[in-house]
């Protein structure tokens, strides 16, 4: 990511880029230099070098990695060092790049890493950039200017951090800082930003839950009576509902836990909009707080995502209506004598359960599932699971149920797979599709 120019102001970037590193608590604070370094006007500083003090005041809060580079600010940019015989800006820009070794005495410098080159850069008025090349030469710059170079690549080791680079031999690696006195501002976006998160996150989040309640409570109700009646399968498959509830249930539980911990990280940052951030101790409170909502809205923004493939999946045929016309009760292809009795199935079922409050949104379930495998047929609890299946393996039908139980349980085939097929038990195993068992039960669950 890289930071604009506008007015002479460098914009900031995302303070929380995971190569970005933030020292918000320490803007406007007086420095203390290094022991030895002579106080008052020190030579060899840009434009005007008798003005410069390095290590006095801070103005940048961060820095961030820009690009590998040969510079042409490092080759004749310097007007007073080194290199003041190649320098070439005094009718472009007049401006010159200060070098840490020119203003700091051998006897006070430091292994050179990006930090340390920050630090002294970050307190020379109007540099945006620092760069480093060779491993240990640091150097401030208002800007940078990439020249045409060689293959070569930033690869020098830093002196003072042996598990970063710094340069290469004809290279830099440049770096930008960003202005200090915007905590607020960021503070202010960040818990803006990250209310639309957690609003919006924890009313799913609300939602599932209900919904994955309602499936449990149903399931076990379900469960325990055709548990009683001897109905394994019709058994085992709500312990299933109830198994599917429990993720949607569990996620949602993540997704109002990390929207909570965001919810009150910005309660905080609202209690902050009057206190005085030039107070080093409340601005590292606030930069903490910034870091803190960046994080919990990602992680929110994540669990959220998640959460929300699992409860389209399980709603998915929501405010469907006459959708289950082309479906007949099971039963219909096995004994037609029988096709009005309620009817539990087993077979190859989806693991996802869908709460539904008729057959017809579990037949726009079905038919929104087209492949991996394809529906061929659900099975329907009234009041309300359904149980998608790509396969039917065993019918069981209830024979002494009254009108008002015979709507409550059955099982539907799509009518394109089916027309024209028996799927009656075939002894010899040749049918594929036929049923490998059809249970007559001569009572009522």
């Amino acid at each position: 990511m890289m930071s604009a120019l506008v007015e002479g102001r460098l914009l900031r970037a995302d303070i929380f880029s995971p190569s970005l590193r933030a020292y918000q608590k320490d803007c406007g604070k007086k420095v203390r230099r290094p022991s030895l370094l002579q106080r008052g006007q020190l030579p060899g500083a840009g434009m005007e070098p008798k003005s410069i003090k390095p290590f006095d005041v801070v103005l940048k809060d961060g820095f961030l990695y820009t690009k590998c580079i040969k510079d042409m600010m490092f080759e004749h940019g310097d007007k007073f060092g080194n290199n003041a015989d190649d320098y070439r800006l005094g009718n472009v820009a007049n401006v010159s790049i200060v070098h840490y070794t020119e203003l700091i005495p051998k006897e006070d410098r430091e292994p050179m890493a990006h930090e340390v080159c920050f630090r002294f850069c970050r307190t020379i008025d109007g540099m945006n950039f620092f760069g480093i090349t060779g491993g240990h030469d640091c150097y401030c710059m208002p800007y940078f200017k990439q020249m045409a170079g060689d293959s070569s690549k930033c690869d020098s080791v830093c002196e003072g951090d042996s598990g970063t680079m710094c340069g290469g031999k004809s290279k830099s690696s440049v770096f930008s800082m960003h202005w200090c006195s915007d905590t607020a501002q960021e503070l202010s976006d960040t818990s803006e930003t990250s209310k639309k998160a957690a609003d919006k996150s924890t009313e799913l989040g609300k939602d599932a839950e209900k919904l994955a309640e309602d499936i449990q409570s149903f399931a076990a109700k379900a469960q325990k009576t055709f548990g009683k009646t001897g109905d394994a399968v019709a058994s085992d498959l709500m312990f299933a509902a109830k198994v599917s509830a429990g993720e949607l249930l569990h996620t949602a539980e993540d997704v109002l836990e990390v929207a909570g911990a965001l919810e009150r990280d910005m309660k905080n940052a609202d209690s902050m909009k009057d206190v005085d951030l030039t107070d080093p101790k409340k601005a590292t409170a606030a930069d903490k707080l910034v870091a803190d909502m960046v994080k919990g809205a990602a992680a929110t923004k994540k669990a959220a995502k998640k959460l929300d493939k699992l409860f389209k999946f399980a709603t998915r045929g929501k405010d469907q209506v006459g959708r289950s016309k082309q479906y007949l009760p099971l039963m219909y292809f096995v004994d037609k004598k029988f096709q009005d009795s309620p009817s539990t199935c087993g077979g190859e079922a989806d693991k996802h359960t869908i709460f539904v409050k008729s057959k017809d949104e579990c037949a726009a379930a079905c038919d929104t599932q087209l492949q991996d495998p394809k529906c061929v047929g659900f099975s329907f609890y009234d009041g309300g699971v359904c149980i998608l299946f790509s396969k039917f393996k065993s019918v069981t039908y209830y024979t002494k149920c009254d009108d008002e139980k015979k709507a409550k349980t059955s099982c539907f085939a799509k009518l394109e797979e089916f027309q024209g097929v028996t799927l009656k038990p075939d002894s010899d195993g040749k049918c594929d599709m036929c049923l490998k068992k059809a249970t007559k039960a001569q009572r009522c669950f």
